[in-house]
C-alpha cells in the first residue's frame, strides 16, 4: 500500500472511529487522577488486574500449547514465547 492510501484509510479509520479514541484517552484520565489522589490503592488495583491478565493469559497459553499437543504440532514454541 503506498503512502497516500495509507493516508486516506487511516483517515477514514479515525473519522468513523474516533471515539474508541476519546473513551482511551479518558479512562487514561481518570486512572492518572486516581492515581494522584489515591497512590497505594490504585497501585494495589493495577497489580490485581495485573495479575488476572497473567493468570488469563497464562492459562489460555497452556490450553493451546495442550490443543497443539494433541494435533501433534509444535507446541513447545507456544509455551517458549
Amino acid at each position: 500500500m503506498e503512502s497516500r492510501e495509507k493516508l486516506i484509510v487511516e483517515e477514514v479509520v479515525l473519522s468513523q472511529f474516533w471515539w474508541i479514541f476519546l473513551i482511551k484517552a479518558l479512562v487514561a484520565l481518570i486512572f492518572g487522577i486516581l492515581f494522584l489522589v489515591w497512590p497505594g490503592r490504585t497501585l494495589l488495583a493495577l497489580f490485581v488486574i495485573f495479575g488476572l491478565f497473567a493468570l488469563t493469559y497464562g492459562f489460555f497459553d497452556v490450553i493451546r500449547a495442550i490443543i497443539l499437543a494433541i494435533r501433534r504440532e509444535r507446541w513447545g514454541m507456544v509455551m517458549a514465547i
